[in-house]
């Protein structure tokens, strides 16, 4: 007889009573199928496409006498088929049906369901009831592992999940979902201006997902600079401009020693006190950059210094060093603080399906000319901002700094606040134990919402689904 190449829904059931067998091991323990035997190596294993070899019929005489009554038993194969699901293709959440004929008796039936390009070891194990013939199974997707760990790890944004019957002695076919997953997404790039307690800060970086992780990159477009400062005397009297800074009651001002805090001004003649009584805080003054025209040293924000400052090598070894360090800093930072999952991803925290890491990675790249969002880098442990950063600081300035660039305001009393943000350790925009607050130190959920953001857009870019997405702890 000619080879039965299987179709959809069709098991050694099927086959043994379409060509009249009793017994479907008939069929699959014949020696035309050895190949197919050793290949799939169970009756319940067998695919769409598979090539059965049918053996010819072998007809069984029975000499009976005359006198006496028999009971013939005719032998029935019993088994599963037209196993299915209610789609082809479905992600995580989605809600499906596994649904079966038979010819078995009323009763419990175990199923199997197995990954096949990675193993998934938390997906459910299988019992439905038979009832007249018939059985359905509703899931909804989780614990499908779309990742596989090594060096490097191997992401799979498409996986087989088999269904069968768990008893190998008993034939069914195979019913395959393809469960999907966005492993990874084009870079795109976040731009966002913001307006915090009356500070504006534009924040920029690219984003992009590889093997569900998270790459963001920050790059700094940085230029030799020179700090000062500049104070608003207002409160103590003092009215107009002198000494080339441009906005009235403001002078210029420098520190004494070691400190950041103002404790001279320049008069438009020379540096004299701060005026008696007056005391400097972080309302009152603020530091600012200036970079090198001509024979003149020009703020960020306009006017001039008074007087020349000192040059400096900034690609000297301290300098470059600096930034190394600068760099290592900002990275471990922001790196790997909190997983991004899907909202509403059932799946355990191990499983790699709806979840996505994070990798920050910082770059300063030099220029000679100011401009918009241009970095500042200077010599010095002034009181530094986005667009200025002192090399002399040796606090976790950097990392803060790079909070801005990431969309997040200051968190700290007179700062860049945003008096709506609360929760997560936030009140009325103030938290003095984060990264942007007064001492710099944890990372929070919250400082990651633009990068959560940049997520769902990436994914559902990719899926064309419109899924939220959140930061959530390991």
């Amino acid at each position: 007889m000619p080879d039965h190449v299987l179709k959809d829904g069709e098991s050694l059931v099927t086959l043994a009573k379409q060509y009249g067998f009793g017994k479907w091991q008939t069929i699959f323990d014949d020696g035309g199928n050895s190949a197919l035997k050793s290949k799939r190596g169970q009756v319940n294993a067998l695919l769409v496409g598979d090539s059965v070899f049918i053996p010819a019929k072998k007809a069984k005489t029975l000499s009976l006498g005359t006198d006496s009554k028999y009971k013939v038993v005719i032998a029935v194969p019993r088994g599963v088929w037209n196993l299915a699901w209610s789609v082809d293709k479905a992600k995580c959440g989605d809600k499906v049906t596994l649904a079966g004929e038979t010819n078995l008796p009323d009763g419990n039936l175990d199923l199997a369901l197995k990954g096949r390009e990675l193993e998934s070891p938390k997906l459910p194990k299988v019992t439905v009831t038979v009832k007249a013939k018939k059985f359905s199974y509703d899931w909804t997707i989780k614990d499908v592992q779309h990742l596989k760990d090594g060096s490097p790890t191997t992401a799979f944004p498409e996986i087989h999940i088999d269904a069968t019957t768990a008893d190998s002695s008993v034939p069914c076919n195979v019913a395959t979902l393809s469960v999907q997953a966005v492993s990874d997404a084009d870079k795109q790039t976040f731009d966002k201006r913001q307006s915090w307690n009356g500070f504006t800060n534009h924040a920029v970086f690219d984003q992009k997902i590889q093997r569900f992780v998270n790459l963001v990159d920050v790059n700094l477009t940085c230029l030799k600079a020179w700090g000062g400062t500049h104070v608003d005397l207002t409160s103590a009297g003092i009215t107009g401009t002198a000494g080339g800074c441009p906005w009235s009651g403001h002078r210029w001002a420098r520190p004494k020693g070691l400190s950041m805090v103002p404790a001279e001004y320049h008069d438009g003649k020379t540096w004299v006190p701060l005026p008696k009584g007056f005391v400097p805080s972080a309302t009152n003054y603020q530091a600012v950059g200036f970079y090198k025209s001509g024979t003149s040293f020009v703020g960020a924000s306009g006017g001039t210094w008074p007087e020349p400052f000192t040059d400096y090598d900034f690609n000297s070894a301290t300098y470059t060093s600096v930034r190394s360090k600068w760099t290592t800093q900002i990275n471990a930072q922001w790196t790997d603080c909190f997983p991004i999952r899907r909202v509403g991803c059932a799946s355990d925290k191990s499983v790699t399906c709806c979840r996505y890491g994070v990798t920050m990675s910082v770059a300063f790249n030099e220029t000679t000319s100011f401009g918009a969002d241009v970095v500042m880098l200077a010599p010095g442990a002034l009181r530094s901002n986005a667009g200025l950063w002192f090399m002399g600081d040796t606090s976790n300035m950097p990392a803060h700094e790079t909070g801005h660039h990431i969309d997040n305001p200051d968190e700290y009393p007179g700062g860049a606040v945003d008096p709506s943000l609360s929760g997560d350790g936030a009140k009325a925009g103030i938290d003095p134990d984060c990264i942007m607050g007064q001492n710099m130190t944890k990372t929070k959920k919250r400082h990651y919402h633009a990068i959560v953001e940049m997520t769902a857009k990436l994914v559902n870019g990719k899926s064309g689904g419109s899924d939220k997405f959140e930061a959530i702890d390991k």
